[in-house]
């Protein structure tokens, strides 16, 4: 948090395996700065399902 405001930000992480090790795939940047801890969170997690719906994830 800086200033009052919260950024979203996810990362996408692809296991090759149920015990293989977590390699990222994907970081989206800052997605914005949100008013709240949750609105932050909503957007990250609306990005990464929308990521992981277009590329088959």
């Amino acid at each position: 948090m800086k200033g009052g405001r919260y950024f979203g930000r996810a990362k996408i992480y692809r296991r090759a395996s149920a015990g293989g090790d977590a390699v990222e795939v994907k970081y989206s940047g800052d997605l914005g700065d949100y008013p709240s801890d949750a609105d932050a969170f909503e957007a990250a997690q609306r990005w990464a399902i929308q990521w992981c719906d277009e590329h088959g994830a």
